[in-house]
């Protein structure tokens, strides 16, 4: 395989060593069983990685000057590292770019068959020619970092700020009840977004968020929670309640009630509620992060849902750029003007169109067989690059109804 390359870090060798272990080699045992596929790994979710979260870390990664730092990422790869190597191809080689991550997967460190495949995928992926050979996956549960001087937390503060944080989950982030503890989803993406602070990011920064939506997939406290949001920004702000009428079907929050009721209505009111406190968490930062959703897609797990259940979006936390005004007017020209900063009500207006146009991933892919085919062989070249046996895919995927 080809050496990795040496990059320069941010922070001390020494430190890193305490955080990742001096000694990183591996030596991968056997394979040790066929793997088989799962639902996961229908083309759609390849679709994604590419189309959603590719095309927005590119954008990203062209309008900043990563001064020969690598581009640093943060997430919960699965067993394979689908996702760090679909990044890593598409991203960082065409650009030359160093990756370094840090990821948190239970099964590492555990002696069986996840665990073997998670250590022999980490090595494999951490000596691919762009991937900066300190990158590591922890055992630490990601829910930690919301709890400050855990193991977890420590390792992502000094792991150093993050262009990109990826929270993907088959399941539902915000099943848990809130403000129940800080060992969370809510409280890790909390401390991510004050971490990036700490640690003096003062650029752009990705967020991908991939959840269930419904009833059994949001703690119904959560729910009162969001709504509660949802009224707030409408009492005060005549636009956004405007914008959410034309869009969204809602102005008041009897409206709001009846939507709760349909599973799309559901979907877009949770939508609403999730993007207005990631909103609020941005503004009660210092200094101040803008957040706009760049996009929401969709797609069914469960067959016998009516609507897509499950919901990927990718939001960007921007820095609030401010001047200092010079009220008493010693300098020309500067008495008396102000500058309008962006706030709760314009921002939680802007993300009602983008959510009103969710993507549904897999009515796309239905009525684009050309694209659906394209991706049903990527993602067979991506599979057995981890041992999956490629050549029965698409008979697993006949069997499955794609």
């Amino acid at each position: 395989m080809t050496q990795a390359v040496n990059v320069q870090n941010d922070v001390d060798d020494d430190d890193l060593n305490d955080i990742f272990g001096r000694d990183t080699k591996y030596e991968a045992p056997s394979q040790r069983r066929k793997k088989e596929f799962s639902p996961w790994h229908r083309p759609r979710k390849q679709y994604v990685r590419e189309e959603q979260w590719c095309l927005e870390i590119s954008a990203l990664v062209d309008s900043i000057n990563f001064d020969g730092r690598p581009l640093r990422y943060i997430g919960l790869p699965g067993n394979e590292l689908f996702d760090l190597r679909t990044i890593h191809e598409l991203v960082c080689k065409p650009r030359q770019l160093p990756l370094k991550f840090l990821g948190f997967n239970n099964a590492s460190g555990v002696e069986d068959d996840d665990g073997f495949e998670l250590s022999l995928s980490t090595v494999e992926v951490r000596e691919l020619e762009r991937v900066d050979g300190i990158s590591k996956v922890m055992p630490d549960d990601f829910k930690s970092i919301g709890t400050p001087n855990s193991m977890a937390w420590n390792n992502a503060q000094r792991f150093g700020h993050f262009d990109v944080v990826n929270v993907d989950l088959c399941d539902g982030l915000f099943t848990a009840r809130p403000a129940a503890t800080s060992e969370s989803y809510y409280g890790a993406i909390k401390e991510i977004v004050n971490l990036q602070r700490q640690c003096g990011r003062g650029e752009p920064w990705l967020l991908f968020l991939t959840t269930r939506v419904g009833d059994n997939a949001v703690h119904p406290m959560t729910v009162e929670k969001l709504k509660l949001s949802i009224e707030q920004i409408l009492l005060k702000c005549a636009a956004y309640a405007g914008t959410a009428n034309r869009h969204l079907n809602f102005s008041t929050m009897t409206e709001v009630e009846e939507l709760l009721k349909t599973e799309k209505g559901f979907s877009e009111i949770f939508c609403s509620g999730m993007l207005n406190w990631l909103i609020g968490l941005g503004l009660s930062a210092q200094p101040l992060w803008k957040v706009a959703l760049k996009s929401v897609w969709s797609y069914k797990v469960n067959p016998e849902a009516g609507y897509p259940d499950l919901m990927s979006f990718a939001i960007e936390f921007a820095p609030i750029q401010s001047r200092t005004i010079d009220n008493l007017g010693l300098t020309p020209g500067e008495k008396g003007k102000s500058i309008k900063l962006p706030d709760e009500c314009s921002l939680a207006s802007a993300v009602i169109p983008t959510i009103a146009n969710a993507l549904d991933v897999d009515a796309f892919l239905q009525a684009n067989t050309s694209i659906r085919e394209e991706y049903v062989e990527k993602s067979a070249v991506l599979y057995e690059k981890a041992r999956y046996p490629s050549k029965e895919y698409r008979t697993w995927l006949t069997a499955n109804k794609y």
